[in-house]
This record gives structure tokens, C-alpha cells and sequence, in this order.
């Protein structure tokens, strides 16, 4: 401490001990600023754990031989203002009482893991190097707020927090390489991957040195945010977010094209990552909301589709039904392929595209014109008609003779047999494109407008959703 003096254990806990929680969280303007040795603040917290876990008195732990038994820790204890010189070694500890740090400064790495504590909090506190909390359990709360800065790297994977952890108002302006336990953080600003907790409140938080966020496999109850009204400024960078595995049930409400602009900040967005948010949406009863991020995911997944063919056929099929959610799409294409076939019909018209159909109103001599079992007298009897068997401007014009009586083509009645098979007005029956290219052409425009009408049965019976499979 201060010079020179080395604080004893009764002087530590009756100095700083409280037994109010309004104490909690506020400082006096008038408390001063307190230089403190890591290694001396260690050793007085493991002296503190001691008596509280293994009730030894203070004659067994304090220096000096002093008797007097040490005060109670209650509440907990509250450190405000304390400069902390050099890395502050807690690994492997337990400590039975929480612990409130209140506008201090760490030169030094803050190493806690694998230990255990009733909560933590560190309001407007600064770390220079960074802190290590890997695999500690918090029976309580983990309170990183109130102006908290960390210029190094924070490793807070695997972690148990009971209850919140509540990161408002953070700053983390680890670059992301350099520094000690740099090589551990992998680049990360902040880790929380594997890391569990009833509530995680991110709010307010800022990225100011460009580092990473990765919250892989992390798991809460509920996530609050502030992704709308922060328009995603309390989030890394582009391409510097992790959220693959990250689960919660709950989160603030918030429009799905917000929270999806949100799951794009990651480097490759990962499916877990939609399928997360689609359940959180479910869970607030937002269906259209969860709708919309089932058909990210379903892209997503038919894009992992390894095979060509299938996943050509699969994105063909989900996008004429909207992916569930407009199914009318494939109506609307449906319709327009009718349309396109009924201009083609009046085209082949025009073009004398159309020829009569074998049938038995032409079985007759005459059908191909004068034979020998046909004369003038018989022709005179019949109708002429032409038809072009050829395309693309070569001329093969073809002369036949059917009766007088015999059905007129309808371009619009012919169409409506080509689209629809239960239709039968018989104009199939007596006429049919004179040319095999246009004949191929109208035959496939048919058999695709079956498909998309069987597509659009699919979508609005519920049979192809953003849940089907395969």
C-alpha cells in the first residue's frame, strides 16, 4: 500500500467489507485513489477465503500474531479506486463472498481461472493486459458495466455464471494480436465460447481496437440487446462476430431483417446460427418473424447441397413457392407460362404452324389431294388448307384437304388442353403444331406447367415449408 505500509487481513475486511447492498455500484467522489501490489491484493483475498471456507482465525493466517477474530464478510467486498500493480494471480481459488471492484486500474494480467467466486463485478474498471477467467464458476453474477475497459485480450470461455452477466457499457479495445496471453486469445477481443449463463445483457458495448466477439456454443436463457436502437454499433466489425452454437430462448424483440443483418457480421454465417434466432423467434410467438429466418436457413442448406442437379431442382422448387411463405409466386409463373404459350398458339396460326390431327373426320382419299381415288369432284367437296412444316424462314408449305364441317382451331381452347389435362374441348384431337421444333418447344412449355402447377399445390397446402427436408 501506500508508503510503504503493508495492510493486514483485519484491516483489510474491516475497511472494505459491507453490509448493504445500496453500497453497491456507487462511489464516493471523495474516496481517494489507493496503490496496491497484485501480489499483496492476492494473498489478502486467499487469507479472506480461508477464513471463510476453513474458519481459521487470524492468529493462524495474519502476520504480526494478532488474535482478534477477523470481521464477518457479508455482503461482500467492495475495492474502490485501487491501482493495481502487476499481474494479479487468483487461478485455482475459491472465494465464498462476492467481490465489487469500483473504478480500478489493473496494469497487470488478472488471471482467475478455474476458480470460483459468489459474483464478481468490476464497474469502470480498466485492465491494461487483459483477464483470464477460463473455467471459473460464478455462483451469482458477472458485472463487466459501467464504463468497463479492457485493452487486452478477455478469455471467459467455459464458464458458469448462475446468473447474469451483464456486459453494458463495456469497452474492449483488444486489436486482436500482441499482448500477454495474446496467443491464447486467438485473436479475440472477447471469448465466451462454451460459456454458460441465465442472462447475458449486451448493451451499449464498443469494439474500439477492431478485435473479434466470438460467442461460439455459448448457451443462456435470455439474451438482452440492443441490436435495433444501436444499429449494430455494439457488435464487432464485419466478418469479426462468432455466434455458431450460440443459444439463447429469450432476446429482446426485434424485426428479423435487424437480427439477420446482425447474424451477417459474421465471417460465414453459420446455420446453427439462424436456426438459434428462428427459435428465439418461436419462443416470443413471432412466427412470421421466425418464418423469414427459416427461409435464410433453408438457402443456407440447399446451398451446402452437393449435388448439382438436386440442389438446382430443390432451389427451382422453393423459390416458385417463396419458400413457403408465397406460394402464389408459382401461380403467378404458372400463369404467365400460359400466357406465353397462348401467344405462341396465335403465332403458329399466323404462321400456319398448324396442321390437322389423324383422325377419322380425315380418313378420306382426298386428305393429301388428286390420286387415283380421288378426282376434282371429290376436292371440290373439301376445304384447302396450308401449314408450314418448316421454321426460321425456310418455306415448305404442305397442302391438305379436310371436310368443310371440320372443327376450327381456337388458339385459347388449344391452350387450355395443353395446361390443364382434365380440360378436353377436342381441339387436341384435330389439330396439332405442323413443326417438330415448335411441337418440342409447346411440349415442354406443358410439361413445365404441370410441375409448377404441382409446386404451387405443394405451397399452399403446407407440404413444401422452410421445415421441409430434402
Amino acid at each position: 500500500m501506500d508508503g510503504g505500509h503493508t495492510m493486514t487481513l483485519v484491516e483489510f475486511l474491516e475497511k472494505f467489507s459491507i453490509r448493504d447492498v445500496s453500497q453497491i455500484g456507487t462511489v464516493d467522489p471523495s474516496t481517494p485513489e489507493q496503490d496496491i501490489d497484485a501480489a499483496e491484493l492476492a494473498e489478502l483475498l486467499r487469507q479472506a477465503s480461508k477464513i471463510k471456507v476453513e474458519g481459521l482465525t487470524v492468529e493462524e493466517l495474519a502476520n504480526g500474531g494478532q488474535e482478534q477474530p477477523a470481521p464477518a464478510v457479508d455482503v461482500g467486498l467492495k475495492l474502490p479506486r485501487f491501482n493495481v500493480h502487476g499481474d494479479l494471480i487468483l487461478a485455482n481459488i475459491t472465494l465464498p463472498f462476492p467481490i465489487y471492484f469500483e473504478e480500478c486500474k489493473f496494469d497487470g494480467f488478472i488471471e482467475f481461472w478455474s476458480s470460483s467466486c459468489r459474483s464478481v463485478a468490476m464497474y469502470g474498471c480498466e485492465l491494461e493486459k487483459g483477464m483470464d477467467l477460463r473455467s471459473s464458476k460464478i455462483d451469482g453474477n458477472l458485472m463487466l458495466r459501467k464504463g468497463f475497459v479492457c485493452n487486452g485480450p478477455l478469455l471467459l470461455r467455459d464458464c458458469t455464471i448462475t446468473q447474469t452477466l451483464d456486459l453494458t457499457d463495456a469497452r474492449f479495445a483488444y486489436a486482436g494480436t500482441g499482448g500477454y496471453k495474446g496467443s491464447d486469445a486467438d485473436g479475440e477481443a472477447i471469448s465466451l465460447s462454451r460459456t454458460k449463463a441465465n442472462a447475458l445483457y449486451w448493451k451499449s458495448v464498443r469494439f474500439p481496437g477492431g478485435g473479434k466477439a466470438n460467442l461460439r456454443d455459448v448457451s443462456v436463457k435470455s439474451f438482452v440487446n440492443d441490436i435495433a436502437a444501436s444499429k449494430l454499433e455494439s457488435w464487432p466489425g464485419a466478418g469479426n462476430l462468432i455466434l455458431d452454437g450460440f443459444k439463447y430462448d429469450r432476446m429482446t424483440d426485434c424485426a428479423s431483417d435487424v437480427m439477420l443483418n446482425w447474424i451477417d457480421l459474421q465471417k460465414k454465417v453459420s446455420m446453427s446460427s439462424l436456426a438459434n434466432l428462428a427459435s428465439a423467434y418461436s419462443n416470443l410467438n413471432s412466427k412470421q418473424n421466425a418464418e423469414i429466418v427459416l427461409v435464410e436457413l433453408k438457402k443456407l442448406e440447399i446451398g451446402q447441397v452437393r449435388n448439382v442437379v438436386s440442389r438446382l431442382l430443390q432451389r427451382t422448387v422453393f423459390w416458385l413457392v417463396g419458400y413457403g411463405i408465397y406460394p402464389v409466386r408459382a401461380l403467378f409463373v404458372f400463369l404467365l407460362m400460359f400466357f406465353v404459350f397462348l401467344v405462341l398458339a396465335y403465332v403458329a396460326k399466323s404462321q400456319n404452324w398448324i396442321a390437322p390431327n389423324v383422325n377419322s373426320f380425315i380418313s378420306n382419299a382426298c386428305f393429301t389431294g388428286l390420286s387415283a381415288s380421288c378426282d376434282e369432284k371429290k376436292l371440290a367437296d373439301l376445304q384447302q388448307i396450308e401449314f408450314e412444316p418448316c421454321v426460321f424462314g425456310k418455306s415448305c408449305a404442305v397442302t391438305r384437304f379436310i371436310p368443310k364441317h371440320y372443327p376450327e382451331y381456337n388458339p385459347i381452347v388449344f391452350s387450355l388442353e395443353a395446361f390443364f389435362p382434365f380440360v378436353d374441348f377436342g381441339q387436341k384431337k384435330f389439330w396439332e403444331f405442323s413443326n417438330t421444333v415448335v411441337r418440342f418447344l409447346m411440349l415442354l412449355l406443358s410439361y413445365m406447367a404441370i410441375f409448377v402447377g404441382g409446386v404451387f399445390v405443394g405451397g399452399i397446402t403446407g407440404i413444401l415449408t422452410p421445415r421441409s427436408k430434402g
